[in-house]
């Protein structure tokens, strides 16, 4: 499917989001391994924040499963749902080339948390006939970009490596959020071959962003991260604990590469937080040197 045909696609799912009630939102969340918590706004947009991420990531597999979902109550598909004689039969959509894009799976949650759970592909309708740049358009106003933390001097985001990772609130008790990191083999070897591309994790509270908008990078007021059992030590205030002041947290060195689609185990721990979080660790682009 072609980079147009997903835009196009999401575009179409956004707008039959929309028009989901709450207990429809929080169940698609639910089982796709979000926070659920919120006003309508707050849940819609984290929805959007799915079918963007399947987008980025080339996951038409992703789009369908979201597509029946917005279409059915926030229903998961079954392997049926495809192949059931009573299904409507609809053009079937070739696999999309992934182009090293990969997001983490075989993760567990501790503590509450579920897991999202992968489901094969299914037969979709055809969207209408239009020009592929205004299909473009429409689906750009329509959905808020994955990687939506504010522009740096510092570093270029270029991959989005393991999405839905939430914090959820936790304003007196200690949790922790546990995930397998796994690294591609194509992502592995240009992590290996460019010195200037880096693994950086990324957090920022949970919150409604209109569209384009973007956020500061912010980390709950108490965390800890490790990877593959080694701390990760980071400046996760920023300074002075000035809001737009951190930057993300460099854990390339602490990944094992190889070999390729290891199971890095990370967790991280955090209390004193009153709202959810997302943190995502994301392939960057090392501009310069990313200040302590």
């Amino acid at each position: 499917m072609s980079a147009a045909s997903l835009q196009h696609l999401a575009a179409t799912i956004t707008d039959r989001s929309r028009t989901l009630i709450n207990n429809d939102l929080k169940k698609i969340l639910k089982e796709e391994g979000l926070s659920q918590t919120g006003n309508k706004a707050a849940l819609q947009a984290r929805v959007v924040q799915l079918i963007t991420s399947a987008v980025r990531s080339g996951n038409a597999d992703m789009l369908r499963r979201l597509q029946y979902r917005v279409q059915n109550h926030g229903e998961a598909p079954t392997p049926a749902s495809s192949t059931s004689p009573t299904a409507p039969s609809f053009p079937s959509v070739p696999a999309p080339a992934m182009n090293g894009h990969s997001h983490g799976h075989g993760h567990t949650h501790t503590n509450g948390y579920s897991s999202a759970s992968q489901f094969g592909a299914l037969h979709q309708p055809q969207a209408p006939s239009r020009p592929d740049a205004a299909a473009a358009a429409a689906a750009s106003a329509a959905i808020t970009p994955i990687s939506f933390f504010k522009l740096s001097p510092f570093y270029d985001i270029r991959e989005l490596i393991l999405g839905n990772m939430t914090l959820e609130a936790s304003p007196s008790h200690r949790q922790n959020c546990t995930r397998n990191l796994i690294i591609n083999e194509s992502v592995s070897a240009r992590l290996k071959a460019d010195p200037t591309l880096r693994l950086l994790l990324f957090s920022a509270l949970e919150a409604a962003l209109p569209p384009y908008a973007r956020t500061d990078i912010t980390f709950p007021a108490q965390i800890e991260v490790r990877l593959n059992g080694d701390e990760v030590k980071a400046n996760y205030k920023g300074l002075k604990n000035k809001p737009g002041s951190t930057r993300p947290a460099d854990i390339t060195d602490f990944v094992r590469l190889s070999p390729a689609n290891y199971r890095n185990n990370l967790v991280v721990t955090y209390a004193l937080t009153h709202k959810a979080s997302t943190t995502q660790p994301e392939v960057s682009h090392i501009l310069s040197a990313l200040p302590s």
